[in-house]
């Protein structure tokens, strides 16, 4: 009698995979910014920017635009942050938005406490929040770094 052959399952869940997932290629394309998931509303809207930081906002972006994922990785210039250390209040915009499906948000680093938050596609880094007093995340615990 012959065996049959075994089916494996694909995972369930319709999360989404961060840089890991992503070909080397990309990690070191010029990196771009993109418009189209700006969160206007909420804790972190845009349209909380206040004029004062439009344009240091401007000079920052222009300064690291065409640096690749992989150089801003290793200065520490962006990150990926699990959506489970997001305060709850990010985690309800994100199922607001129709974004719930994302388990990893990046976060660049501005200079201060000056935070943009986003999605990566690719090596397009995707505006969603701006957060310039650091609150959209729990901080990490005592002693740790978030890498």
């Amino acid at each position: 009698m012959r065996k049959q052959p075994k089916f494996s399952t694909p995972p369930v869940g319709s999360k989404r995979p961060g840089i890991e997932s992503t070909p080397d290629v990309v990690r070191h394309e010029p990196m771009t910014w993109g418009l189209g998931l700006v969160d206007f509303d909420g804790e972190w809207g845009w349209r909380k920017l206040d004029p004062d930081d439009i344009e240091r906002l401007h000079e920052e972006l222009v300064e690291l635009e065409g640096e690749t994922l992989h150089d801003l990785r290793e200065t520490a210039k962006v990150k990926e942050i699990p959506a489970q250390h997001m305060v709850r209040e990010a985690q309800q915009r994100l199922d607001l938005l129709g974004l719930e499906e994302h388990d990893t948000l990046w976060e660049l680093r501005l200079k201060g406490k000056r935070r943009t938050w986003g999605l990566m596609r690719g090596s397009v880094f995707c505006l969603l929040w701006w957060d310039p007093d650091e609150t959209a995340c729990h901080p990490p615990p005592k002693g740790n770094r978030r890498r």
